[in-house]
């Protein structure tokens, strides 16, 4: 019907005709001194438009869908690009004026072949190479790293409860637990890298007992498990060198509502793999209380209020 020609696989180029697109995209639709797109052109491309914002596609790109995990989890938030069946993947950043071209085939000679996670990986590879990120939190986490300074210090008696809104929603934990020197370290919206910039006014005080529950805001800010697992191992690391004495307890994830739309994506990974088995028993005692809070309804997970 169209002799041959058809849009429905694809563009089939090289590595160098690809960079060359990227590069007029970076440059407002112009390469090499020619104007190819408008700059509204370019605009509209990479723009989400407020009618579909849910859908998190613009004119043939993809912004934060579910598909879009070959972004990684390091570049800005306005990063684009797109996917190809045989594994090809384009992310383009203009924030940071960054292009990640991956031509791969992995359906040949055999079809089967996921290469999601790679795709993941390479882009974290290429952003982590070029700069540092700044961790910015929430004004309520600075709140409270505030007014963790002017608590008594942590002492060697102390069991610490740190993690996020549900170990800060604790309250007083010395009561709800009938022991003494129960010390709640918990911040609403934290996230790993928060619960690791703030160690250092807890593990100086070497607390002899230690619950780390952290992880979900995580996410649901999209991040990949592989990358989350590396964090959360990182920081139980640090735990171990600097109170090497200190008994440290790593809990499970909680159920969570799916009907916030914000879970889904990972939902796979907190029932098949959790992070505490990934990571060595040495290390922390895990404690798995993930399936004694699920209900079943309808052939979806849900929290139990």
């Amino acid at each position: 019907m169209n002799g041959g020609i058809s849009g429905n696989a694809g563009v089939f180029s090289c590595a160098d005709d690809i960079a060359i697109l990227c590069a007029a995209l970076q440059n407002g639709g112009e390469w090499n001194g020619r104007r190819i797109l408008s700059p509204l052109g370019v605009k509209a491309m990479r723009t989400v438009p407020r009618t579909t914002a849910s859908l998190g596609r613009t004119l043939g790109w993809d912004n934060f869908t579910a598909y879009a995990s070959n972004n990684g989890d390091l570049f800005g938030p306005n990063t684009y690009g797109h996917t190809g069946y045989t594994g090809t993947s384009i992310i383009i950043d203009p924030d940071n004026d960054t292009s990640v071209i991956l031509l791969i085939n992995a359906v040949h000679p055999e079809d089967g072949h996921s290469v999601v996670r790679l795709r993941s990986l390479v882009a974290n590879a290429v952003a982590a190479s070029i700069y540092p990120i700044p961790r910015i939190y929430t004004d309520h986490y600075y709140k409270r790293f505030l007014q963790f300074m002017d608590e008594p210090a942590i002492t060697s008696k102390d069991i610490v409860m740190l993690g996020n809104s549900l170990t800060e929603g604790g309250g007083d934990w010395s009561a709800r637990l009938g022991k003494k020197n129960v010390r709640n370290r918990g911040i609403i919206g934290d996230e790993v890298m928060g619960i690791y910039d703030r160690l250092h006014q807890i593990l100086p005080g070497h607390p002899a007992k230690l619950f780390l529950l952290i992880g979900v805001n995580d996410i649901s800010h999209d991040l990949a498990p592989d990358s989350i697992v590396d964090m959360i191992r990182m920081t139980v690391e640090r735990i171990r060198k600097e109170s090497p004495d200190t008994k440290l307890y790593l809990q499970s994830l909680l159920p969570f509502n799916e009907s916030f739309g914000r879970y889904k994506k990972l939902i796979w990974f907190l029932k098949s793999t959790p992070v505490w088995r990934r990571l060595p028993k040495r290390k922390a005692l895990p404690i798995s209380i993930f399936f004694h809070y699920l209900q079943r309804r309808e052939q979806m997970y849900y929290a139990v209020s």
